[in-house]
Formats: C-alpha cells, sequence, structure tokens
C-alpha cells in the first residue's frame, strides 16, 4: 500500500480564494465529498466562528488543495483525478471533529 502523501498545509492556506471556493461549490455539487468541502468553506468563512489557528490552517490548506488543479493526482484524469481531493477531505474533517462539532452547534444556536 503507498504512503498518503504528506501537503503542506501553511503553503496551502496561503494559496485559498475564497472566489474560486465558491466557483468550485457550483460546479461540484453533486460529488458525495460536495458536504464536507461546503462546510468547511463555511468554516472559514464565517466571520463570526473563531477557531484555532492550526485547525484554520488545516481546513484552508485542504480546501486550497482541492480548489487548485495542480495536485498529486491530476483532477483531468477521468475517474482517479478526484480520489485525492476526496481523501484529503476525509483526513481533514476526522482531524478537525471538534472544531466541526463546535461550528455545528455554533449555527445551531446562533439559529
Amino acid at each position: 500500500m503507498s504512503e498518503i502523501p504528506q501537503i503542506n498545509t501553511v503553503e496551502y492556506s496561503e494559496m485559498f480564494d475564497q472566489q474560486k471556493s465558491e466557483a468550485f461549490i457550483q460546479t461540484h455539487e453533486k460529488k458525495r465529498w460536495y458536504d464536507d468541502f461546503k462546510l468547511l468553506f463555511h468554516m472559514v468563512k464565517d466571520q463570526s466562528f473563531s477557531m484555532n489557528s492550526s485547525s484554520y490552517l488545516t481546513i484552508t490548506g485542504a480546501l486550497a488543495y482541492v480548489v487548485l488543479p495542480t495536485d498529486v493526482v491530476p483532477d483531468f484524469l477521468p475517474g482517479v483525478g478526484w480520489v485525492d481531493d476526496a481523501l484529503i477531505l476525509k483526513l481533514v474533517v476526522d482531524s478537525t471533529k471538534t472544531e466541526i462539532q463546535r461550528y455545528k452547534a455554533f449555527i445551531k444556536q446562533r439559529g
């Protein structure tokens, strides 16, 4: 089994682009991992929600990785181009579970 590639979340978080992410959301609504991407995007976009800097960098890094066409498995490859992106999202959702739960409670409380 091959090793999961390490990504530099700080480097990718610096490449995070809100407009590209919004366009990406509109284009990929039918994908299975769309809800995870959308939730993470709203977490970093929501200025009234405060999260620790480590989670912020991890999430923005993952969002940039998914949105940018240059990654480990190029997105244009049919059938496999999005596998690494979905894997990155899964890893980030799993590693930021506490922040995600806090955000969901925050949204619910806000009404």
